[in-house]
């Protein structure tokens, strides 16, 4: 299961959440916290049990891949429950970090994979296939969840993208490592 906490400045316990996570073994990654105080976190499920079924919150999905799964779960200012977000590839997938746009509420998501991994987890398919090893993503959703865009950053080797942030609007700043080389589309390092 995971836990999400909300503290006053001198750490005194306002309200905690559980969000029942079975299944698997779950490992929250990112947290962003808006203005107005909806919470957006996500991060992985590991190996399931025997069922190859996790639930998050009142959904359930099925596992795929052989690693991991990646998730994205986004709760009310009061730490209600509103909605997860889950995808999986033919390997492994999980989110690093979390940016929301205070202009519009996209949600942009970066992250790891490797293999191939449908990125949109709205009923549509939208695969990313990594370049070798470990590669990153960045991909971005709507305030409702709605998968709207995704990129690659990877070359032959291991790469990641582990943290994304913004300046208002959409457009973001995102980091992560790579080895030798590494493609952004048309260009490189």
């Amino acid at each position: 299961d995971v836990f999400i906490a909300k503290y006053s400045p001198a750490y005194e316990l306002i309200w905690m959440r559980q969000i029942d996570i079975t299944g698997g073994n779950a490992f929250v990654s990112g947290l962003y916290v808006d203005e107005l105080g909806s919470i957006t976190l996500g991060g992985y499920v590991g190996l399931p049990a025997t069922s190859g079924v996790t639930t998050i919150g009142q959904q359930t999905f099925q596992f795929q891949g052989s690693m991991t799964n990646a998730f994205l779960t986004h709760l009310d200012s009061a730490g209600n429950y509103q909605w997860t977000r889950y995808w999986a590839g033919s390997e492994r997938v999980a989110i690093s970090s979390i940016y929301v746009s205070s202009d519009s509420g996209t949600i942009h998501v970066a992250g790891v994979f490797s293999g191939t991994v449908d990125v949109d987890p709205s009923g549509g398919t939208y695969n990313l296939t990594s370049a070798g090893g470990l590669d990153g993503y960045v991909s971005s959703f709507d305030a409702n969840g709605t998968f709207l865009r995704a990129i690659s950053v990877g070359g032959s080797d291991s790469d990641s993208v582990s943290g994304i942030a913004g300046v208002g609007g959409d457009n973001v700043f995102a980091v992560g490592t790579f080895s030798a080389s590494v493609q952004f589309g048309a260009a490189s390092l």
